[in-house]
């Protein structure tokens, strides 16, 4: 039977040389023949060395008062045939210790080290360690990693609180991160969470965080849930694809905008919701960016009392919906490979209009303004060089009698190398400017001419016996980024009669 042997710890607190009042707490371990525990009364640290041969599970226990502001701990444990628990809470295994400092899994330490339980009613500095079962506080910083020994599974349970740090458990899951009356980060400081296996919960009155697999493979977490309840969700979620769980699967947004881009490996499965409010859609959201034709969108997308979702009609009709980025929010949905969003362009594919509308296309001195089309996509792209990544082409729609009427097959007019093009300028990720190019010296803007049809299509290759596009989605995250749709862009230009 282990003997419980306690040691009782009680340090006077003297400033200028005068006693405030006395800390105190206890720390009791599970075994008599486990090597002691020392209080650094200069480095104001506690720390924990484990040298012990038996197989029973080591056990720390350290309790404090309510208002009793713990100092560093530090573990350094030598077990080969066990791993070490740490449990810290008050009076009783529910109540809670005042504030904790770090807790440090030594790097010379051979052994897991389990925090089983960390109740604290304020701070808790960064934690190191093998496991953290669960906890409460204001947590700063935690990295959960596999110890040698194997003898703990490197995971991160259900945590309440407050949290300003990076949540890492990049060999393992994370449980729940539930930050109920508290945002979880910061405006322009976002924390990092990642996990290999599974997030399933994260809470916050606003969530500021890049959500992810491990640093090695982003895309390797599953997610349930995702919640924020009055505030953004911003930064970035890169994941395998959303499961089934505690939790309805899938992102929710109450009162304020999802700025955060998602991109999802696998697919949207139908079980799966993203919800945010009317015109709460900011952000990017890219499905199948592992572009496995298997994977599709068949969950929903939920703007407002917009759902959008595969087997409806329009505008709701996914993945080819017909709203703009405007009456989203800003954002976009795009299944890759990004198809031209017809809608969104200008002018709209398919239109027949009076005008071409115009852009600066030095983008902010008002020198270089021009009739300018431009073609929005799903989602965004770039151009990997070489050519010009579009083909521009005209017809005339004149018929002359008796004449038949031209068609693009046998009379169109190959505008490419009389146009410029411009990709995602000023940060305008899913745009494609074209303009045709100014001629003279001074140089003056060439207008679309009248009576004319103009189609835009994508530019291709062909190496090593596969065909790719010069112009491609963006986002993926692949070594080779995935072509576009092979779209085609189209409109006219004619003015009423008078």
């Amino acid at each position: 039977m282990c003997e419980n042997v306690l040691v009782r710890l009680v340090v006077a607190l003297v400033l200028f040389g005068a006693c405030t009042r006395a800390l105190a707490y206890s720390v009791s371990k599970s075994h008599s023949d486990i090597q002691g525990v020392t209080y650094n009364t200069n480095g104001g640290s506690l720390n924990l060395v484990a040298t012990y041969t038996g197989t029973d599970v080591v056990v720390y226990t350290i309790i404090g008062g309510s208002a009793e502001d713990l100092p560093n701990i530090t573990v350094d444990a030598n077990t080969p045939n066990t791993y070490v628990e740490v449990h810290i809470h008050g009076g009783n295994p529910v109540g809670r210790v005042g504030s904790v400092g770090s807790i440090t899994r030594l790097s010379t330490c051979t052994s897991s080290v389990a925090i089983e339980t960390l109740r604290s009613n304020g701070s808790i500095g960064n934690i190191t360690a093998s496991r953290l079962a669960g906890g409460v506080g204001d947590f700063s910083g935690i990295t959960i990693s596999l110890a040698p020994d194997g003898l703990v599974a490197p995971d991160i349970g259900s945590l309440t609180g407050s949290f300003s740090g990076d949540i890492l458990a990049e060999d393992g899951e994370i449980s729940a991160l539930n930050s109920s009356i508290d945002d979880i980060g910061s405006s322009g400081t976002p924390i990092n969470v990642r996990a290999l296996d599974e997030i399933e919960y994260i809470l916050g009155t606003a969530i500021y965080a890049n959500i992810s697999g491990p640093a090695s493979d982003p895309y390797s977490v599953d997610i349930n849930q995702i919640y924020s309840n009055g505030g953004p969700f911003a930064g970035s979620l890169k994941m395998r694809r959303f499961v089934s769980g505690t939790y309805g699967p899938g992102i929710t947004v109450v009162g304020d905008v999802l700025e955060a881009d998602v991109v999802i490996k696998e697919a949207l499965l139908n079980t799966a919701d993203i919800n945010v409010p009317s015109g709460g859609l900011a952000g990017q959201i890219i499905i199948r960016a592992g572009n496995n034709v298997s994977h599709t969108w068949n969950g929903e997308v939920t703007v407002g009392t917009s759902v959008i979702e595969p087997g409806v009609s329009q505008p709701n009709l996914a993945p080819y919906y017909q709203y703009t980025h405007t009456d989203l929010g800003g954002g976009a949905i795009g299944l890759v490979p990004f198809n031209v969003n017809d809608v969104d362009c200008e002018p709209e594919n398919d239109s027949t209009v009076c005008e071409i509308g115009t852009r600066d296309w030095d983008l902010s001195s008002g020198e270089d303004i021009r009739e300018t089309l431009v073609i929005r996509h799903y989602g965004p792209v770039f151009e990997v060089g070489g050519a010009l990544p579009v083909i521009v082409k005209s017809l005339t729609l004149a018929c002359p009698y008796p004449d038949p009427c031209p068609t693009w097959d046998l009379d169109s007019v190959d505008l490419s190398d009389d146009c410029d093009v411009m990709v995602a300028p000023d940060s305008a990720g899913r745009e494609l400017w074209i303009s045709l190019t100014p001629v003279g010296s001074p140089a003056t803007p060439v207008p679309f001419t009248q009576a004319y049809s103009y189609r835009v299509t994508p530019r291709t290759y062909v190496q090593d016996m596969v065909t790719y596009t010069y112009l491609r989605s963006d986002g993926t995250g692949l070594t080779t980024a995935p072509n576009v749709y092979p779209y085609t862009y189209e409109f006219t230009v004619m003015c009423s009669p008078p």
